[in-house]
């Protein structure tokens, strides 16, 4: 998550990024977040949802959510962190999910993830 979020900031074009995740320093974290508004936010779920409920993030905003590894996220147990989350951001954002396989535990998901899912191979 700190790779992606520190690739992003060098390509981003001077946009505002910040990323957010468990087993970081998590004072620095919610500095990051203060301020001005992000661009772009790289988050695990469960710090991301611990910024909410400290309501330090702020995503009713987002325009567009990449859920990456969404099988692994799904495996692990993280269906209802995810469900929450989206919960928070506006309905019309545009969601890309990555997974190296689509189980149908996760298609079924998906489906109430986003509308006019599509699938590429």
């Amino acid at each position: 998550t700190l790779s992606v979020a520190r690739s992003l900031q060098r390509v981003s074009g001077g946009l505002r990024a910040a990323a957010v995740y468990g087993g970081g320093p998590r004072e620095e974290q919610v500095s990051e977040l203060e301020g001005s508004s992000l661009a772009l936010l790289v988050a695990t779920c469960g710090r991301l949802l611990d910024m909410l409920e400290a309501q330090v993030a702020v995503v009713r905003s987002t325009t567009l959510l990449v859920l990456d590894e969404a099988d692994v996220l799904l495996s692990l147990g993280f269906a209802p962190q995810l469900s929450s989350i989206l919960g928070q951001l506006r309905p019309d954002r545009q969601t890309l999910l990555f997974s190296a396989t689509l189980p149908p535990a996760l298609e079924e998901a998906a489906a109430g993830w986003a509308t006019f899912a599509s699938q590429t191979q």
